[in-house]
This record gives structure tokens, sequence and C-alpha cells, in this order.
């Protein structure tokens, strides 16, 4: 775990969906500073392994969107949302998934920063 993992938790409005449920992450500041941060990534567990099922929700899947960060202002609290689709606009297939908040570049790990995770969930 790297030092700003765990700066932002994550909580999902249920452990278990199907895709036409309605996806919402709750992401709340655990720090005494405000925190920048890119986009909610959704990763899916493939043979043991996480990968990157869609990078930043906050754009719609095909579009080409400029990445901002958001402030998550100390003690904040944001709302973000999925459309169950990936980066290839299809609905993902049934299995476990999870949220990532990612920050800015981080040097001493040669990736950016891991804010939070949230806990499995599954698509089913």
């Amino acid at each position: 775990m790297s030092k700003s993992e765990g700066m932002v938790r994550i909580a999902l409005n249920k452990s278990l969906y199907r895709s036409e449920d309605e996806f919402v992450a709750t992401l709340s500041n655990q720090t005494e500073q405000d925190i920048k941060f890119i986009g909610l990534w959704i990763e899916e567990l493939n043979d043991g392994e996480w990968v990157v099922l869609r990078s930043d929700t906050s754009c719609p899947c095909g579009a080409k969107c400029k990445k901002k960060y958001k402030c998550l202002n100390v003690e904040g609290v944001l709302t973000e949302y999925w459309d169950f689709k990936n980066n290839a606009c299809e609905h993902p297939l049934k299995g476990k998934y999870r949220a990532v908040l990612l920050g800015q570049w981080d040097s001493s790990i040669n990736s950016k920063a891991v804010l939070g995770k949230s806990d499995v969930f599954e698509i089913t």
C-alpha cells in the first residue's frame, strides 16, 4: 500500500449489481488537506489480476475527454457515477470489480498515486 492509499474512502451504494442498476460511489476525504484526483476508474478481476476496465467514469465512453483534476475538499464528500460500460462502450461481463481513485503523478512509485479503492463488488 502506498502512502497515499486510503486518503479517500470509496463507499458504493451496493455490493451486487445488474447492468440496469444505478452505480453510485461516494468519495469521502479522510485527510486534513484538499485532495486533487483525476477520476474514478473501474478495474476488473481477471485471472487473479486487477485490470482497467474503464478509465475516468466522468468521461462518457467513447469520448476524448481532456483529463482535468477535480478537488475533494477537507472533510468533503463527492458522488461519482458509472454507466456500466467499459472503455470500448461495451457492457462488462459477470464478474468481480472494484472502483479506484487516482491522484497526481508520484515519482517515488513511478505512476499515479492510488488515493483509495472500494470494496470488491459483483455484476451478475
